[in-house]
């Protein structure tokens, strides 16, 4: 219970665990696991109950926690700590790690989705022919904005830097252009999504790709890769869980 409107030390545990279990995109039944797996056993309720109602943090529990997110345990109660840097740095790492799950899903579904498109195209001329003028139109277009954004022009001066004239008296100017294996190089270091995923998609087919992206299942070649409850079944000489 908090005391002359400061914050008891019960509050501040409740506080720092729903706020670094947040910053770290757990669930309660998520952070149950990984509390199991630092040697606490602990019902996601029981989680939820130290956040909203109060409920006491053991010794063990908070050890457990701060491992989990990786910052001081004393900093749970809110106690100094030297070692902040550290504890930016642990939740920066979580950070990322969502980020490059997000990144795998977003890639995996794009590769589903022009592989569908590789299908139709391989059958079908006129997609075909749709993709390449996509693909020449979309080359075109960014290989002239790159020959634009590269050039640039400057005065023609003597070796005393002094700017050379024409007869009448203007300015003479030097126009610089890059060269066309330059933009190729320009082009290919940070390519537009225009002519990556057209490129992509003119590609063959890949071998029993339809049968594999159909299906919402991870392909395993063994089966003890899978636990007992996932629902393994083999098809091919391929064991297949969800």
């Amino acid at each position: 219970m908090s005391t002359l409107g400061k914050p008891s030390p019960e509050e501040m545990v409740a506080t720092a665990i729903a706020r670094h279990r947040t910053e770290s995109g757990l669930t309660y039944e998520a952070l149950a696991d990984r509390m199991k797996a630092h040697g606490v056993t602990i019902h996601p309720s029981a989680i939820q109950k130290s956040e909203k109602s109060g409920r006491k943090v053991s010794i063990a529990e908070m050890v457990a926690y701060a491992a989990i997110f990786g910052v001081p345990v004393e900093s749970l109660w809110g106690g100094e700590s030297q070692d902040a840097g550290l504890s930016a740095a642990w939740r920066d790492f979580n950070a990322a790690e969502r980020v490059l799950k997000i990144a795998q899903h977003v890639r995996r579904e794009y590769e589903s989705l022009i592989e569908n498109v590789r299908r139709v195209a391989s059958d079908s001329p006129e997609m075909a022919q749709r993709l390449q003028e996509q693909l020449d139109s979309a080359t075109k277009f960014h290989r002239n904005r790159l020959y634009e954004q590269l050039s640039y022009s400057h005065p023609s001066l003597d070796e005393e830097g002094n700017q050379l004239t024409h007869e009448e008296g203007s300015p003479i100017w030097i126009y610089e252009h890059p060269s066309e294996e330059f933009i190729s190089r320009q082009l290919e270091a940070d390519l537009p999504t225009d002519i990556a995923a057209a490129r992509d998609a003119l590609k063959e087919p890949t071998a029993d790709s339809g049968d594999e992206l159909a299906r919402p299942y991870l392909v395993y070649r063994h089966k003890d890769d899978f636990a007992p409850e996932s629902g393994v079944f083999e098809e091919g000489g391929r064991y297949y869980g969800k």
